[in-house]
């Protein structure tokens, strides 16, 4: 089905004319107009009130996000605000293969060093 053309238009107008005569026709007219502009006003009032809807719901979920974040740097703070634990006690005799080993691989870089620098 197409949209009304002339030929059909007019055809509605005759109708029309002799339906409800020529005092009528007027203010059936006014009160089609009347109707179209209303419904207009109710569909743009409609379509507005969706996308108002639409944009509050970004700014929520904004919200909500920036929230979870300022929760986060709370806890942050909240964590720099408390003391450092103390650093481990290590005692010298629990360590001293570890050192030893770390000596030995000094002195042994060290003579591998004077080594190179005789040799050339």
């Amino acid at each position: 089905m197409g949209s009304i053309g002339g030929p059909e238009l007019l055809l509605i107008l005759v109708l029309a004319f002799l339906l409800f005569g020529p005092r009528r026709l007027p203010e059936i007219g006014r009160s089609l107009g009347r109707m179209m502009a209303e419904f207009r006003r109710a569909t743009m009032e409609f379509r507005t009130g969706v996308e108002r809807e639409i944009e509050f719901e970004k700014f929520r979920e904004t919200k909500t996000t920036l929230e979870e974040a300022g929760r986060e740097v709370r806890a942050g703070l909240r964590n720099l605000s408390e003391p450092a634990p103390p650093p481990p006690v290590v005692r010298i005799r629990d360590s001293a293969p570890a050192l030893a080993w770390f000596a030995l691989g000094a002195l042994l870089s060290g003579l591998a060093f004077l080594a190179a620098a005789v040799m050339r």
